[in-house]
């Protein structure tokens, strides 16, 4: 009997750690992962409905909410766990961040962190903290989406002067479309809004699906002077660049078997000078 007991307790000390979830803890107490907290008559707790995760684009702007009951006079934190620095406290902001601030009404039980212009270094996971004793957490997981930016084709385009070309800018992976996407050339703004009587122009984004969207760049009779780096950039996300390279000069294709190429004919004229010199 003694070492089924002995068995029983070291199975118990070994499941307990893992039924017990760092985010159920709420003011110093565990929760079952099935059953509602045991609460006193006016205590304060973290609403059990709140959203754990959130995704937000490159560039958006992230709003993380925090509903606290019966808060009465205490404060409430927030703080990013990676580097366990915190952020703000009540309205008051705490970090050299201008992007971080938390939004609340004096009214409401509603706290939200926002964080402005995201970027992949602000994902992660972000505590809500009330300052009861023991302190009362309620965590939530930012994830940072990048969605992809690039030109169809090969880096480097070559063309020959006096042909027409597209350049077909794709951005993929979105939640949000970008509400505009601007082209360059170097660093040259390029029109949008379709050729509009000139031979370059740019068409307004293209919602194609509800992850895509396109942007398309015409130039029509190409001159050695639309070589350069075309860059594609929509509003808020990253940009993609390739180079095009305007070949000038006849087109060799419509050399015929009776036309001398140009290599031939530049050797018939060292052929004739140099027999005009050996009969001298």
């Amino acid at each position: 009997m003694a070492r089924h007991q002995l068995l029983l307790l070291t199975f118990v000390q070994l499941v307990s750690p893992l039924h017990f979830a760092e985010e159920n803890i709420v003011g110093g107490g565990f929760l079952d992962a099935g059953k509602p907290p045991v609460r006193e008559p006016g205590s304060t707790y973290f609403d059990p409905l709140s959203e754990l995760n959130y995704t937000v684009q490159l560039g958006g702007t992230a709003f993380i909410p925090c509903t606290v009951r019966n808060l009465a006079n205490r404060s409430v934190s927030w703080l990013r766990n990676k580097d366990g620095a915190i952020l703000t406290v009540d309205n008051y902001t705490y970090v050299r961040d201008d992007r971080i601030n938390t939004i609340h009404h004096p009214s409401s039980e509603l706290w939200v962190l926002q964080i402005r212009t995201v970027s992949p270094a602000d994902a992660g996971r972000y505590e809500c903290q009330v300052s009861t004793e023991p302190k009362m957490s309620h965590f939530n997981h930012l994830t940072i989406i990048v969605p992809r930016v690039r030109i169809f084709g090969d880096t480097d385009i070559y063309v020959k002067a006096g042909s027409s070309v597209q350049l077909k800018c794709v951005i993929s992976e979105i939640i949000t479309p970008p509400p505009f996407i601007v082209w360059y050339q170097f660093s040259t703004r390029i029109a949008a809004g379709g050729l509009g009587g000139g031979r370059r122009g740019a068409t307004p984004p293209e919602h194609i699906s509800d992850t895509t969207s396109m942007s398309t760049l015409t130039i029509q009779h190409a001159l050695p002077e639309d070589s350069g780096f075309y860059t594609c950039d929509p509003a808020g996300l990253q940009n993609a660049t390739v180079t095009l390279h305007v070949i000038p000069g006849p087109d060799p294709d419509s050399w015929t078997n009776s036309s001398p190429r140009p290599a031939a004919y530049f050797f018939s004229i060292l052929a004739t000078v140099g027999l005009l010199c050996f009969w001298r």
